[in-house]
């Protein structure tokens, strides 16, 4: 029998347990399941605080991500005057990618800069620092950031938005600055048209001696070598310093140190509150699965370890949610238990896993059907069901279902229910894959 076929007989539209990128499930949402992990948490959005997580693969971190995130954005539509930004970081390819790339200025550009005060540097330090993760959450935060804008404008109106800034020109700088610095669309067009209309909406000229070719070149070039945990480039930086002028970096200027980062950090929580937002919550995830690292627990570490430092855990208003792994279990003696909390290691009771499946399954019903797990045997249906619900975590509970759903298939030609034979064949294929899966 066809798979297909036998979904159909059992009255699902498709899969059920198939395995996919949490993000892209299109079962997810009418199957997920509140883990007592996260009760906790959600209580608690209107005063961000810091949690780590810890669970094993296939445990439901990333699901759960998706679900505070949903109690985030539901909590905003209630509590309009108490707005949160939501950064999600869940992507460190391009961090990792960027970081291995060495960042000197070409021979044939360097007589433009040969007297200017830009260093140098010989050796290139390739390990993820906090700096390098401060450039990725600025980033994430000012396009964050300008979507809210675009959204206040739609909703309210220019207005509202300009009357947030009016008569705070040091602010205005500011918000201009980490648009300089860390708006980065793939379109450098994009990117000059978004500096272009912020600045014609807060009512921004741009300053300094125009003539200045030089010093906008030294500028352009101080943001290409310093700037490494987003992609730059100094045609790119070039053209955003022509675009402000080059007064604008005048006061705080380029970072070149954890210090001046933070300082454009504090600057940037300072333009949230003048929002009438109250915070911001970074939503950390997925930090086992960038190409370079693939699971591996030391690369893990190196990459996660800088965002657990105190100064970044202790900024006011900042809630930081990150979804790790158990392997990094042991990073709790990187942070202080009286400041940072520690949710329990997710963990999946018998009852918990099987309201998840046959929520997924109802979900997955052509009529929207509940359909239980025992109905899917010839015999001996809840002593089975009992074995499925005890795997642990919902990833290795779809694996063995979407094997025994596939083993039946080869050997019947038209039975719906799945016998005992079949079932301890299908048992026996996950268990010899399982250490490899």
């Amino acid at each position: 029998m066809e798979v297909d076929l036998w979904l159909t007989k059992m009255g699902f539209k498709g899969d059920p347990f198939v395995i996919v990128d949490a993000d892209k499930d299109p079962y997810l949402d009418n199957s997920l399941v509140q883990n007592t992990s996260l009760e906790s948490i959600l209580n608690q959005f209107d005063t961000p605080t810091p949690y780590v997580i810890f669970g094993i693969r296939g445990s439901g971190k990333s699901a759960m991500r998706i679900f505070a995130e949903k109690a985030l954005k539901k909590y905003n539509k209630e509590n309009p005057s108490k707005e949160i930004l939501i950064i999600k970081y869940i992507d460190f390819n391009e961090l990792l990618s960027e970081k291995k790339k060495p960042r000197k200025i070409p021979k044939k550009v360097r007589r433009f800069v040969f007297f200017s005060r830009i260093e140098y540097q010989g050796h290139e330090n390739r390990e993820i620092t906090l700096d390098d993760h401060l450039d990725n959450i600025l980033k994430l935060g000012i396009e964050s950031f300008m979507e809210h804008i675009d959204k206040k404008i739609k909703d309210a109106g220019k207005k509202h938005v300009k009357k947030h800034f009016k008569e705070s020109s040091h602010l205005i700088e500011k918000i201009l600055l980490l648009i300089s610095l860390y708006y980065a669309p793939n379109d450098r067009s994009k990117k000059l048209k978004k500096l272009k209309e912020t600045m014609t909406l807060l009512k921004y000229k741009k300053s300094g001696k125009w003539f200045k070719k030089k010093q906008k070149k030294e500028i352009a070039e101080k943001i290409y070598l310093n700037i490494k945990g987003i992609p730059v480039s100094t045609e790119d930086a070039l053209a955003t310093v022509q675009t402000t002028g080059v007064g604008l970096y005048d006061t705080v200027g380029v970072p070149q140190n954890t210090e001046d980062r933070f300082s454009l950090f504090r600057y940037f929580m300072e333009i949230i509150d003048r929002l009438e937002l109250k915070g911001i919550y970074l939503l950390v995830d997925r930090v086992d699965e960038p190409t370079s690292i693939k699971g591996d627990s030391e690369g893990m570490r190196k990459l996660i370890s800088p965002l657990l430092e105190d100064q970044l855990l202790q900024v006011k208003n900042l809630g930081v949610l990150l979804f790790l792994p158990f392997e990094l279990a042991d990073l709790r003696k990187k942070y202080r238990s009286d400041r940072v909390k520690t949710t329990c290691p997710l963990q999946w009771t018998n009852l918990k896993m099987k309201e998840l499946i046959e929520k997924r399954m109802k979900a997955c019903s052509s009529q929207n059907n509940s359909i239980s797990i025992h109905s899917m045997f010839s015999e001996k249906g809840e002593e089975k069901a009992d074995i499925i619900t005890n795997l642990t975590t919902p990833r290795n509970a779809f694996r063995f279902l979407s094997i025994l759903i596939k083993e039946h298939c080869n050997t019947v030609k038209d039975a719906i229910e799945i016998s005992s034979e079949t079932f301890n064949s299908a048992w026996r294929e996950y268990q010899n894959e399982k250490e490899g899966y």
